[in-house]
């Protein structure tokens, strides 16, 4: 059985090199390619 593993992305430049921003105090990421901030990613499921 495959299991499911869910990746984030940036909204803005679809990388997934993604950090949260300011230590995830509040609830926000950023993005290290595009340098995007914000709460909305996007996150989806990939199978292994």
């Amino acid at each position: 059985m495959k299991k499911a593993k869910t990746i984030k992305r940036c909204p803005v430049c679809k990388s997934t090199d993604i950090t949260f921003y300011m230590g995830g105090q509040f609830g926000q990421y950023k993005c290290k390619k595009c340098g995007y901030v914000g709460a909305l990613i996007i996150e989806e499921e990939v199978e292994e």
